[in-house]
């Protein structure tokens, strides 16, 4: 087993794991992995089998040693749904009755009493259990890679390879993560198939206005289709122990590390995630999709007026305006953005983060950009939308946006 790096060694003593990974390979030499993927299972006993079929066959296309971990998962059970303890009890007795020990595929028990995830973590409490876990079995002299997956979704054969592959050729030695290409799979319906395709369209769009408005955040936040460097999973702090959103808060975090750090799509490969409605989270497909089949039907993008804006305030930064003369900068801005700053008394903050940052144009620019991250682009948005609804109202969509985009990916 290669020897950690301390700063991964110092994050293990803040993030011990505990828990025991079943099935793991008894060759030492098996466990200096290139590559983990981690999935978290929640109540997937009917969809997991598929999902590592799709992992065997990436597995065999790969020559590198890389080893699937399932967290299979629950809170305690006075906050679980009966039905899905009974399912995930089911997974681990499938898993110990047809997974062989030959096999690059275990997992950890977070689900029987006593081994429970906390009530309030989450997917991102199982993720970050899971990923955590594997840490200590990388080869940490070879760029080992951390792939997030989850257990409704399926992986092509060259998911390992052509993952593997980009992070070799990519000249940004900084790029801390990626991201597949994705597709979900056929809705069961007509209004989910309506609906999960409209999601799709509506996040393409979000992410196309953020790269237009220049903004370092302009990237797809959907947790089955990211792939960091372990280095950049340390130095980020890991990932976020949340209910949902998961994926969200990490990629912002790993976007921080560094400006020359982008986080990029794969073109290469693609994953194909479940398009089922679901009411476990608050937000993300499965909520979303419960609210376009059931109530809110109706399908939006965001105004490109808003974007015309975020991307002057943007630009100014980037052309070092606000290092030169915060208050001068300040007062050329549009007056939707000094409404947006004024709500966070952001010039008195502003002081303080320049305190902390050293007195370079470039580090400068990029503690705005630290300051106006991901979370506070999203406000921003909306923050516009409420303030003048008829300027920065939401667009309806076209059957022809959501066409536009079935172009590009192809289902599985």
């Amino acid at each position: 087993m290669s020897k950690l790096p301390g700063h991964t060694e110092k994050y293990l003593r803040k993030n011990s794991c505990g828990y025991k990974i079943e099935n793991l390979p008894k060759n030492k030499s098996r466990c200096e992995l290139r590559n983990a993927v981690v999935i978290p299972a929640f109540g997937e006993y009917s969809t997991l089998p598929k999902t590592l079929a799709s992992l065997k066959r990436a597995l065999s296309a790969s020559d590198e040693n890389t080893l699937v971990l399932i967290v299979v998962n629950n809170p305690p059970a006075e906050f679980c749904d009966s039905a899905k303890f009974a399912e995930n009890t089911k997974t681990l007795q499938w898993l110990k009755d047809n997974i062989h020990a030959s096999e690059k595929i275990s997992w950890i028990d977070a689900s029987s009493p006593g081994y429970e995830i906390p009530e309030k973590g989450g997917v991102g409490a199982a993720r970050k259990l899971g990923m955590d876990a594997v840490l200590q079995f990388l080869d940490w002299k070879n760029e080992p890679l951390i792939f997030c997956l989850d257990s409704d979704t399926l992986a092509e054969e060259n998911y390992l390879t052509a993952s593997r592959n980009f992070f070799c050729e990519v000249r940004n030695s900084a790029v801390p993560a990626a991201y597949t290409e994705f597709s979900h799979r056929s809705g069961r319906t007509p209004e989910e198939e309506a609906a999960v395709r409209y999601y799709e369209a509506f996040m393409d769009d979000y992410v196309r206005h953020l790269r237009s408005s220049h903004s370092p955040y302009a990237y797809h936040a959907v947790g089955s289709t990211i792939i960091c460097r372990a280095e950049a999973y340390v130095k980020s702090g890991g990932m976020r122990p949340k209910r949902a959103g998961e994926d969200f808060y990490f990629l912002q975090a790993l976007r921080k590390l560094s400006p020359e750090g982008e986080i990029i799509k794969i073109a290469k490969t693609a994953v194909y995630p479940s398009s089922r409605i679901s009411d476990r989270v608050p937000f993300g497909t499965g909520a979303r999709m419960k609210e376009l089949v059931e109530g809110d039907k109706h399908a939006y993008f965001y105004n490109p007026a808003i974007f015309a804006v975020l991307k002057k305030i943007l630009i100014s930064v980037n052309e070092g305006n606000l290092a030169k003369n915060p208050d001068t900068w300040y007062r050329k801005l549009p007056e939707d953005a000094q409404y947006f700053l004024d709500s966070y008394n952001f010039m008195s903050q502003w002081q303080s983060i320049l305190r902390n940052t050293p007195d370079i144009p470039e580090k400068i620019t990029w503690a705005f950009h630290v300051w106006f991250d991901a979370f506070r682009t999203l406000k921003f948005i909306h923050f516009c939308e409420l303030r003048n609804p008829e300027q920065y109202g939401r667009i309806p969509v076209s059957p022809e946006d959501i066409q536009e985009r079935q172009k590009s990916v192809t289902q599985y």
